[in-house]
C-alpha cells in the first residue's frame, strides 16, 4: 500500500467559481455517492479536457510512472469547497508525492494563483508552494520536522515533549536533535529542562 501524501491547496482568481462548478459536475459524473473526486490516469486527464485513447495513451503497466511525471502522483483523492467569491479549497490524499504539478495545471486552465502545502510524515517530508499570476511556481521541500516546525510554530514544541514522553526517541540528544531545522531559533534552557523531563517520564513508564 502507498504511503499518503496529504495536500492542502487555496486557489484564487476570477475563474475560481468555474474551477468549482467544474469540479462539482465532475464529481457528479465519476463519483456522484462519495464525498471526495478520485483522480488517476484517466479521470486527471479527463478533467483537462483531454481524452484518453485519443489525446493521450490508453493506460497500461506504465500508466504510474507517467502519471508521477505528469500530475505528481499516481491518484490523488480529492475534496473542495468555496471559500468566498475568488477563493476555492482543495485538499486530500495522494500515493507517494504531492499532486503540485497537478495543482499547477489546474492554475494554466483556469487563470488562478494557488497557495498550498503538503506533508508526508512516513517518508519524512513536507513544503510549501505558490503559483503566481504569471504562472511561475515556487515549491520548497523539506523535512516533516521542518513542515511541522513551520506550518504550526507554536505547537511544534508541545509536539515534540508529547513524542519524547511517549518514548520515541532513545536518548535525550535525539529529542534535542528535532530541533535542529535551518531558521529555528536556539532552545533555552527551560525548554531543555522540560523537554529533558519529558524524555524521563518515557524511561520511567517502562
Amino acid at each position: 500500500m502507498a504511503n499518503l501524501c496529504s495536500n492542502y491547496v487555496t486557489l484564487s482568481g476570477k475563474n475560481a467559481t468555474q474551477l468549482f462548478n467544474d469540479l462539482t459536475a465532475f464529481k457528479a459524473k465519476e463519483n456522484p455517492n462519495d464525498f471526495a473526486i478520485h483522480f488517476w490516469y484517466t479521470t486527471f486527464y479527463e478533467f483537462l479536457g483531454q481524452k484518453v485513447g485519443v489525446d493521450v495513451p490508453l493506460p497500461n503497466a506504465e500508466d504510474a510512472p507517467h502519471s508521477y511525471d505528469v500530475f505528481g502522483s499516481r491518484y490523488f483523492h480529492c475534496e473542495f469547497s468555496m471559500e468566498g467569491d475568488n477563493c476555492i479549497y482543495m485538499s486530500g490524499e495522494s500515493a507517494w508525492s504531492p499532486v503540485v504539478p497537478f495543482i499547477h495545471l489546474i492554475c494554466q486552465k483556469y487563470s488562478l494563483t494557488a497557495n498550498g502545502e503538503y506533508e508526508e510524515s512516513g517518508l519524512d517530508f513536507g513544503g510549501f508552494f505558490t503559483i503566481d499570476e504569471d504562472q511561475q511556481l515556487t515549491d520548497k521541500d523539506m523535512s516533516y520536522n521542518a513542515y511541522r516546525y513551520y506550518s504550526e510554530p507554536d505547537y511544534f514544541f508541545e509536539w515534540i515533549c508529547e513524542n519524547a514522553s511517549f518514548g520515541y526517541y532513545d536518548t535525550i540528544e535525539e529529542v534535542y536533535k528535532q530541533f535542529d531545522i535551518e531558521g529555528a531559533r536556539p532552545l533555552t534552557n527551560d525548554e531543555k529542562v522540560e523537554l529533558l523531563e519529558a524524555f524521563n517520564e518515557s524511561k520511567l513508564d517502562n
